[in-house]
């Protein structure tokens, strides 16, 4: 009889342990699962931006401009070009971002998605820093449109995306006003200046000026 209860015992012990191991495998693999989701979370990139402070990109000279380190300043993103008719606009950019320097951010995206842009980073670095004092922030060259249109012009571009309205650039200089949450606010045309009335008066108002 005592070696029948001690068969039993054993048994018993092992069958726990055996659903203490299945617990803790089963636990292991809830863990590891929850670890690759939030691993492939963390490498790809987003689809859905909630708003412009989501997105990064390579600098002219090879750092990087996160747009998200302005949060709290107003943004006016402009696609540009060297050697087009409206690269004369680079001076009222240039005077806007000294001007309301601690409230105001311009960030301009070279582009040769209308043939006016310069071939290298280097030329277009040079040019617009020798003709025009541009200090404010440049990215690399990207495009504006197309099937390599870069990701945030494909949510400036597209109401679906920013929520407020389809401003696709369609041409250089295209100006978006993004208030200090990062959220679109409007744009303003090619062929008007940065100082142009309604422009200035909205950049003002999110100012508080």
């Amino acid at each position: 009889m005592t070696i029948k209860n001690n068969y039993i015992s054993t048994s018993l012990k092992y069958l726990k342990s055996m659903m203490q191991l299945h617990s803790f495998r089963v636990k292991l693999i809830k863990g590891f699962s929850l670890l690759l989701i939030f691993s492939l979370m963390s490498f790809s990139s987003p689809t859905n931006n909630s708003n412009v402070h989501s997105f990064a990109l390579k600098s002219i000279d090879g750092s990087n401009i996160n747009l998200g380190d302005y949060k709290g300043k107003i943004l006016v993103l402009v696609n540009v070009a060297s050697n087009g008719p409206l690269a004369v606009q680079y001076a009222s950019l240039q005077k806007l971002h000294t001007e309301y320097k601690d409230k105001v951010v311009v960030v301009g995206f070279p582009s040769n998605s209308y043939r006016n842009e310069l071939d290298t980073d280097k030329e277009i670095r040079s040019s617009c820093r020798s003709k025009y004092k541009v200090s404010f922030p440049l990215s690399t060259k990207i495009d504006v449109k197309g099937s390599n249109q870069h990701p945030l012009f494909k949510y400036l571009s597209s109401k679906s995306l920013n929520g407020v309205m389809d401003a696709p650039p369609n041409m250089d200089f295209q100006k978006y006003i993004i208030d200090q949450n990062g959220n679109l606010i409007t744009t303003v045309e090619p062929n008007k200046d940065i100082y142009d009335s309604e422009a200035i008066v909205t950049i003002k108002g999110l100012i508080g000026a």
